[in-house]
């Protein structure tokens, strides 16, 4: 679900949740009924990130946690520009909790890109792997 790869991203730790939860196209969702999505915060506290609420005539009525919310408003001003730092983020959002949440982001490295790459095709009958001696032939 979106908002678990986004809370998970923000710093919100998801791993706790039941797998009915996550896995909520396997589950019966009826008109009207709650399903809540849980997550940690970095204190440590067990919140309720996200309920969900599904109608037949196709509406969903959501409501996020108050951190959540924040971490996600102070991500995206960072991201847009309008924030440039902690005590910014604090003031403008008139909220001292914006500052924790601030380049909370999780990064992925550019050499982490190599490890998502499929590997090398082996080589082929008779040939040397790329960049080892070939020692049977003569030289």
């Amino acid at each position: 679900m979106l908002f678990r790869s986004l809370a998970r991203n923000l710093g919100f730790d998801c791993a706790t949740q039941p797998a009915k939860l996550y896995r909520s196209s396997l589950e019966r969702w009826t008109s009207g009924a709650v399903h809540e999505f849980l997550g940690v915060e970095k204190k440590g506290n067990q919140i309720v990130l996200v309920e969900a609420r599904a109608f037949l005539n196709g509406n969903l009525h959501l409501r996020l946690a108050k951190s959540f919310i924040l971490a996600l408003n102070v991500e995206h001003g960072r991201l847009k520009g309008w924030l440039q730092s902690r005590d910014q983020a604090a003031v403008e959002l008139d909220d001292p909790a914006a500052a924790d949440y601030f380049k909370t982001n999780k990064l992925i490295a550019s050499n982490a890109m190599l490890l998502l790459a499929p590997p090398p095709a082996p080589p082929g009958p008779g040939q040397a792997p790329q960049g080892t001696p070939d020692l049977f032939s003569a030289q």
